[in-house]
């Protein structure tokens, strides 16, 4: 609903919900993300 769309942008959540919303696909890659960034402070 675009009401909601609302209140998800003034709450900044908007991006972690569309990952939600979009799937496993986007879940997969926000997984990645993850590993590399813990990968990279690793060394």
């Amino acid at each position: 609903p675009k009401g909601m769309r609302k209140v998800i942008r003034k709450s900044g959540t908007e991006t972690l919900l569309r990952i939600m919303l979009e799937g496993k696909k986007e879940k997969v890659v926000m997984k990645a993300w993850q590993t590399l960034a813990s990968q990279l402070n690793l060394q």
